[in-house]
């Protein structure tokens, strides 16, 4: 830089403001805080920067010239990849403004707990003591490189003792026969392969509310509290489900219809509701598949009907928000379910488009219960097939759905939700079981169930 009649090193002025891409800023070293060489030849007095950055400096009043070059140095022209530079020198600040961004570590996924002391080594700085999370601000495109040093994690041998095995469990399945006329009915399993009806395959509850009365694709879900929540179609055509509990699958509540589509005067049904226990909001969701024929029409032609899946939420069954939009992947779709893994929720769903044919089961993930669900899966199954529900058992994951075509219920086993193996040769269902819900419970319960109906 020429100033009043002199030459002037710019590295010998203070920047006021320099954003890098990676690394810090140092006269004479590199964004790896190397040497800076260029064919082989040191420069003490370069700077070394890295990816987008932005270096700002206040000439002094009276400065006429400025002269600088640009090169890749001897460690970025060795990079297997290769590198470009684009050197840019500006009289007035660039737009746009390179932005930064938080970018959040938890402590507790490095493996420490309490406060932990961070360094910044690149800028050869330490940043502070932090609690629970440190968050550095980085340019886009940008990297930090810290040292976290502060009191580990316990060890597993010093955490509380894991619960021992529970010995006392049991499989329970919820579902229909026929058409739903007779109502619900119970089965359950000790391996979740091999069920057996209760009751002797009679109905439990006759179902009493609803456009036709019918308890079809019974779903039930235990409370917080123990209690037993189930939801139903009431018929095929209409604008209810049906809601009651237990604390017993036995004796059960009074029976409602929940409208939960009374205000749209074109939706035509209310198909395969089921619920689930929302822990963080403390209520109860419920969702299920709807045809509303003025909505959705260019999809309208693609296979039976043209659904969506809706939802609403209580934490009574007095009250319920809107009903509202719960799932539309941009086709017809219908039997929704929710299985919790790997730290996710994996809404199992079918593709109900018949032309083509698909009526396969597919998966769509999300970090809340609620949604949204994105990324859809390839199907799992055949076609063909309705009305899933999913157990864990063991180190593994079986979904269970109707085989409607065949007459008979089948299943795919997987570790990883990804990987599956066709297992409906090894399972058995009581005969004409259709569309239902398999939770775990009590052993003690099922006992309960069968003195209380065994002569019934």
């Amino acid at each position: 830089m020429r100033y009043s009649g002199r030459e002037l090193k710019l590295t010998a002025q203070q920047w006021t403001k320099a954003i890098t891409g990676l690394g810090g800023l140092k006269v004479g070293e590199s964004a790896g805080g190397k040497p800076v060489s260029v064919g082989g030849k040191p420069y003490a007095d370069a700077l070394g920067i890295h990816a987008q950055s932005v270096i700002e400096y206040d000439l002094p009043e009276g400065a006429l010239r400025f002269q600088a070059f640009a090169a890749l140095d001897d460690a970025a022209i060795g990079h297997a990849r290769g590198a470009t530079v684009k050197f840019m020198v500006f009289t007035n600040p660039p737009l746009p403004e390179i932005k930064t961004q938080r970018v959040p570590v938890k402590l507790a996924e490095l493996g420490f707990q309490g406060k932990a002391r961070v360094r910044d080594l690149w800028q050869r700085k330490d940043l502070g003591e932090f609690a629970d999370e440190f968050a550095p601000e980085l340019a886009s495109h940008g990297a930090g490189l810290y040292r976290v040093s502060g009191e580990p994690l316990k060890e597993t041998a010093e955490l509380a003792p894991a619960a021992p095995p529970d010995l006392d469990k049991a499989y329970l399945f919820t579902y229909f026969i026929g058409n739903g006329e007779d109502g619900l009915h119970l089965a359950w399993s000790k391996d979740g392969y091999k069920w057996d009806a209760l009751k002797g395959g009679k109905s439990l509850l006759t179902p009493m509310v609803g456009e036709s009365k019918l308890m079809r694709d019974p779903c039930v879900v235990r409370g917080p509290d123990g209690t037993f929540h189930m939801v139903w179609t009431t018929a095929w055509w209409g604008k209810t489900i049906g809601y009651a509990s237990s604390k017993d699958l036995v004796n059960w509540s009074e029976q409602q219809a929940i409208t939960v589509m009374a205000h749209e005067p074109a939706a035509k049904n209310c198909w395969a509701p089921e619920i689930v226990w929302d822990a963080p909001r403390e209520e109860f969701l419920i969702f299920w598949a709807t045809t509303i024929t003025n909505q959705f029409l260019d999809t309208a032609n693609a296979g039976d009907n043209n659904h969506r899946m809706y939802a609403t939420t209580t934490k009574d069954f007095k009250t319920f928000t809107p009903t509202k939009l719960f799932y539309d992947p941009g086709f017809n779709v219908i039997d929704a379910t929710i299985l919790p893994a790997f730290g996710k929720y994996h809404l199992i769903i079918k593709d109900e488009r018949k032309s083509p044919v698909k009526k396969h089961l597919r998966i769509a993930t999300s970090d809340d219960i609620a949604g949204p669900y994105t990324d859809l899966q390839p199907p799992f199954t055949r076609d063909w097939v309705e009305g899933p529900t999913a157990l864990p058992i063991g180190d593994e994951f079986l979904v269970y759905y109707d085989g409607y075509t065949a007459h008979r219920y089948e299943a795919q086993r997987s570790k990883d939700l990804k990987n599956w193996e066709d297992v409906s040769s090894k399972i058995s269902f009581p005969k004409g079981a259709r569309h239902g819900t398999a939770i775990i419970v009590p052993m003690k319960l099922v006992k309960q169930i069968q003195a209380a109906t065994q002569d019934k």
